[in-house]
Order: structure tokens, then C-alpha cells, then sequence
């Protein structure tokens, strides 16, 4: 079940790595060319250090020690044993899913895109509502117009317009967003006319859709277009009512509320507004000031605190004299001990492999004596 367990996330990671280099190699910024190689990196370093016969050993007692700590009734061992069962069987559809969407991405790559929405449309994890129908494509896109390859991106979007409609019809929030993605082209091609119709285009269809809820992109698009058409006033109080929504979707200190902070100073400080622009740019340096203070899943420390967190918890708990370690331990040597002659030669290889992880040689030697009578 372990080894399993093992193959299964080595699997997922590496199908995670397949998608990197292809957004990669499509769109090759230094960026994603970096998160490529430091993925490289530590996928080979963790099958590496995986396959150390130190790291086996720990990983052996490791799971002594958990299954020690959980086989205490009969009602234990079934409930360990499904919770094991259960999780590899996620972990199995989830790569079943990342195999074939990355068959769909594929085809894509290769302007099947007949083909690719076949198979995107049946895929039945799309057809779940929230869930962004073609997930991969719309990443693609995403990352074709980060690097001004717009006319892969335009395509790439009437491909993913064509897949919305086919599952959600012409009117619903999903095709109101593809709105959106046409307006961000139409601004990178220098289009704000353009811009401003497909940013009007996706708040009629929000609101009429959904109501007056989730519109700071769309209007925060209005606001960029006017703003290049030099209709200042009207671009204020576009990012003035995406600052509104965002705010009370997002909370006070978001990166997306700095973000129309930052538009908005802009806008202001081009149109005259200076008192206004530094009383914005007083809001824009405390959010910063706040974000830099608070650790969150957006703050670039959020990673390695977490990582590293993990295994300070993991060292404590499951370390050599960690506390779930002495526990199991000690419930084994008792055990020994009541049995006398009668122990279990399975529980004496355990204590053995247990003090071979604390390096106490002398209860080494003295179980290892033991087990030889």
C-alpha cells in the first residue's frame, strides 16, 4: 500500500512537471523556463533522496509507528486501513485526470482543436459547475498573452468561447469571463475602443447572469480602456466601483484591491488629481506594508514557512525520539516484555529497527540477541 502510495505521487508530480515544460516551451519566459528547471531539480533530488537506504529506514519506521499507533482495536485497523485505501484511490483519479487532459492540451498544442474539444467536452470533471471548462487551454492562453503572442491567445480564446457555449449556453457568468479575456487583448493590441466593448459586453452579461456581484475584472478592464481613451472621470469611477467590490469580496489589504489602488492612483495623478493620487498612494504603501508583515498564501514566505513548518511537526512527532515514536516504542517493548519467550518476532524486528533509528546500539544488540534464541 505504501510503495503505492509512493508511485502514485511520483506519477502526479511528474505529469505536474509535463504541463510546466509545455507552457514552457509555448510560451518560454524566463519565468516559467526557471519554475521548469527548479522542478527538474527537486523531482530528481526527492527520488534521490528517496531512494537512500537511510531515508527507507526512516520511512520504514515511520510507518512502524503509525501503524502501531492505529491498529489498537480491530475498529482502528479497518478505519487506517480505508483511509489508506481511500487516498490512493484519489490519488489515482487525479492522475487518470492529468493523463487525459494533458492528451486534450496536446492536441491543442497542435492545433487539433477539433479533436481537443471532443475530448474536453467529455470529460465529466468540466461539466461540474465553478470548474472552468478546457482548464489547461485557458491557462495556455492565459500564458500565450503575458508574452504578447495575441494571436495565439484570440484563437486559444474563440476556442475556449466555443467550449463554454456548448456547455453553458450563450448567457451565464462563463461566457461573461471569456468577455473579459477579449478586452485584455484588445489592450495589449492597443484597441481600448475594443476594449472598452468587451468590458461592457462582460458587465451587462455578469449582471444579468448573476447580479451585481464578482464585476471588480471586468470593470477594472473598463477602467484601463477609458483611461487610454483619456476619459479620466469615467475611468474613476469605474476603478472606484471595482475598488468597492473587490474590497468586500476580497477583504481591505487583497493583492487585487492594491491592484485597482494602483490603477486608480494612476488615473488620478494623469488627470490632475494629485491630492487624490497621494491620499491613494498612502492606502497603496500601508496595504503593502501590511501584506509584507503578514504571512498569507500569497506572500512569496508562504511556501518554505509551510514547507519547513512540516517538518519541524514531523520531527517533533515522528522523529527518533519524536512523541508519537516514544509512544509506539514503548507500547511494543511492553508487549515484548509481557510475553516473555512467547514475543512476536515481528515486534522484536520493530524495537529493533526503532532503537536502530535512536542509534542505541546496546537495545539493539539486546533485541537482536532475542530474536536469535
Amino acid at each position: 500500500m505504501t510503495n503505492l502510495s509512493a508511485k502514485l505521487g511520483y506519477a502526479i508530480a511528474f505529469m505536474t512537471l509535463l504541463y510546466f515544460v509545455v507552457y514552457a516551451i509555448a510560451c518560454p519566459t524566463k519565468e516559467l523556463v526557471a519554475a521548469v528547471t527548479v522542478e527538474v531539480i527537486v523531482f530528481i533530488a526527492v527520488i534521490g533522496f528517496r531512494s537512500r537506504k537511510k531515508a527507507r529506514n526512516a520511512r520504514e519506521v515511520q510507518q512502524a509507528v503509525l501503524d502501531e499507533l492505529s491498529t489498537k482495536t480491530e475498529a482502528t485497523r479497518q478505519g487506517w486501513k480505508a483511509v489508506k485505501t481511500v487516498s490512493n484511490v484519489v490519488a489515482l483519479v487525479v492522475l487518470m485526470f492529468l493523463a487525459y487532459d494533458f492528451s486534450c492540451l496536446s492536441l491543442t498544442c497542435a492545433n487539433q482543436l477539433a479533436a481537443a474539444k471532443k475530448l474536453y467536452l467529455l470529460n465529466p470533471l468540466y461539466r461540474i459547475p465553478g470548474v472552468h471548462p478546457a482548464l489547461s487551454a485557458e491557462l495556455l492562453a492565459g500564458a500565450y498573452i503575458e508574452v504578447d503572442k495575441l494571436d495565439e491567445a484570440e484563437h486559444l480564446s474563440d476556442f475556449l468561447l466555443d467550449i463554454r457555449k456548448e456547455i453553458y449556453g450563450e448567457k451565464h457568468p462563463m461566457i461573461a469571463e471569456m468577455f473579459g479575456n477579449y478586452a485584455f487583448i484588445a489592450l495589449k493590441r492597443n484597441r481600448p475602443l475594443d476594449a472598452e466593448k468587451y468590458s461592457r459586453q462582460s458587465i451587462a452579461l455578469w449582471k444579468e447572469t448573476s447580479g451585481y456581484h464578482h464585476l471588480g475584472n471586468a470593470l477594472t478592464k473598463l477602467g484601463n480602456s477609458l483611461t487610454s481613451q483619456k476619459r479620466y472621470e469615467e475611468a474613476i469611477q469605474a476603478y472606484s466601483e471595482a475598488l468597492k467590490m473587490r474590497q468586500r469580496e476580497f477583504g481591505p489589504n487583497s493583492d487585487r484591491v492594491l491592484k485597482t489602488l494602483q490603477d486608480l492612483e494612476y488615473c488620478f495623478r494623469i488627470s490632475g488629481r494629485t491630492v487624490d493620487a497621494d491620499k491613494t498612494n498612502k492606502r497603496i504603501v500601508s496595504i503593502i506594508a501590511w501584506q509584507k508583515a503578514h504571512v498569507s498564501v500569497d506572500n512569496p514566505w508562504f511556501v518554505p514557512l509551510s514547507i519547513a513548518f512540516s517538518f519541524a511537526l514531523s520531527f517533533i512527532l515522528l522523529g527518533p525520539r519524536g512523541l508519537l515514536t516514544t509512544m509506539a516504542l514503548k507500547r511494543i517493548e511492553a508487549r515484548v516484555r509481557d510475553s516473555g519467550a512467547g514475543a512476536n518476532p515481528k515486534d522484536v524486528q520493530k524495537l529493533i529497527s526503532l532503537y536502530n533509528h535512536r542509534k542505541d546500539k546496546a537495545k539493539v544488540e539486546y533485541y537482536e540477541t532475542l530474536l536469535s534464541r
